[in-house]
């Protein structure tokens, strides 16, 4: 099975955090195309990571969590991949990539 999504940097953020089935499809493979829609404004280095749906790292109406907080505010991804490689019960697979 293969996909292709292009969206803007917030809304990937916010759909493969929260959306991802793909850590219950073994076999399933996705490619990310990630498309800055703004006019000139630029993005944190992007985390892209594959999850069951029990995996959250925020919730609407509430404070980011730390790690979300660090990428947002200083552009470092380090502390969110650390945090989502060590949720071995959910995450599948954590990619970075370099901000728009």
């Amino acid at each position: 099975m293969r996909k292709v999504l292009a969206i803007s940097p917030l809304l990937l953020i916010a759909f493969v955090l929260s959306h991802s089935r793909l850590a219950a499809q073994s076999d399933a493979r996705y490619d990310v195309s990630v498309t800055n829609l703004t006019k000139g404004q630029t993005f944190t280095p992007l985390v892209i990571a594959s999850h069951t749906p029990a995996v959250r790292i925020f919730a609407p109406g509430t404070q980011a969590s730390p790690q979300l907080q660090v990428l947002a505010e200083e552009g470092a991804p380090d502390m969110l991949v650390t945090l989502l490689r060590g949720m071995t019960a959910g995450v599948r697979e954590v990619v970075t990539a370099t901000g728009l």
